[in-house]
């Protein structure tokens, strides 16, 4: 019995400092609801530099709506690969989101205070972001100055389904609390049950310090301790505590991403050197990897993330892959300085 409960001690111990982990890595999300609006709703985000989901983009003089050359793929027997036909496509307009607006949620100050960010991404290919030779698939242009900007026109001899139904986009910030890849590659090997447990139990003391507590409340801090406890004793893990808050929508500016395959940021480093990381990083240089391990969560962070997004008014239903969503992650370093030029997009799925 002394045994147990030396083994249950240490791996509270262990659990407790995960928590501190987990807290002292939080960052502050901007979660988005993207929603149809009434119609005197409608007449105000009709003004040029609203944020919005779809219709068309607020644009500057000149402005030419992004495209690219897509290359067709022929899949072979075996497992190969070759190119197809290229052919130019243009991207649809995701979003736009009016910064002197939603800057005001930012608490951690990242986004530029003024202009306008809008998002392009090609829906109908749908690359991975997993090749570097993909990036044309997917723009994001910041207008600082959005005092002379103009509601853009549809290219011309694109298809009519091109253009997104235009929606509203409620916003509030939320503390965001980091998912187990990305702790995986910040703070080593973890189980993953008894990490979801960990961070179930911070999600319910989102603005909590186990020091602070323990000096304040010790009453409070056995209670946090006993209730982690007794889920650390309990062999099942059930899906409340594994997906945590259970939105319905994951739509999200800044914070940490939810996560559907594996953490990105090392792959965004990889990416950004010019390797494939469609095959996983077997093949590379040693020093690479390591040295993308190293930089790629300290160096990258996401900016934007977007689920698939429905109107049944207008009988639209946008889905990446398989139930997926799509992210894009910028340089921390670029973010300060406003070049939103290396954003790379990536699309995961069930």
């Amino acid at each position: 019995m002394g045994v147990l409960l030396g083994v249950v001690a240490m791996k509270i111990e262990e659990a407790l400092e995960v928590c501190q982990n987990i807290w002292a890595s939080r960052r502050n999300a901007i979660k988005l609801e993207i929603v149809r609006q009434d119609f005197e709703k409608m007449v105000i985000l009709e003004e040029v530099g609203q944020s919005h989901f779809g219709g068309l983009p607020d644009v500057p003089e000149g402005f030419e709506w992004p495209s690219y050359d897509y290359v067709e793929k022929r899949y072979l027997p075996f497992g190969k690969v070759e190119d197809g036909e290229t052919k130019l496509c243009h991207l649809h307009f995701i979003a736009q989101f009016n910064l002197e607006q939603i800057s005001l949620l930012d608490k951690d100050n990242l986004l530029p205070k003024k202009g306008l960010l809008l998002f392009f991404y090609d829906c109908y290919n749908q690359c991975w972001g997993y090749d570097p030779n993909e990036k044309g698939s997917w723009r994001v242009l910041y207008f600082e100055d959005i005092t002379s900007l103009k509601r853009a026109r549809v290219p011309e001899g694109v298809d009519p389904d091109f253009i997104f139904p235009k929606l509203a986009i409620k916003a509030h910030a939320r503390a965001n609390l980091i998912d187990f890849e990305d702790y995986y590659d910040s703070f080593g090997t973890i189980d993953a049950y008894d990490f979801a447990k960990a961070r179930f139990m911070c999600l319910k003391h989102l603005d909590c310090n186990l020091e602070q507590l323990k000096e304040d409340d010790p009453q409070a801090y056995d209670e946090f301790v006993a209730q982690l406890s007794a889920l650390l004793s309990q062999e099942e893990c059930s899906d409340e505590i594994r997906y945590g808050e259970g939105d319905d929508d994951y739509h999200q500016l800044l914070g940490y991403p939810t996560i559907i395959q594996n953490s990105m940021t090392i792959d965004c480093e990889l990416l950004r050197q010019g390797f494939n990381v469609g095959r996983g990083w077997s093949d590379f240089p040693v020093d690479v990897k390591q040295k993308a391990q190293h930089n790629g969560p300290k160096n990258w962070i996401l900016l934007f993330e977007l689920d698939g997004v429905s109107d049944d008014q207008s009988e639209f239903d946008l889905m990446f892959g398989d139930c997926g969503m799509i992210y894009f992650y910028i340089r921390k370093d670029e973010l300060e300085s406003g070049n939103f030029d290396g954003v790379w997009l990536h699309l995961q799925c069930y």
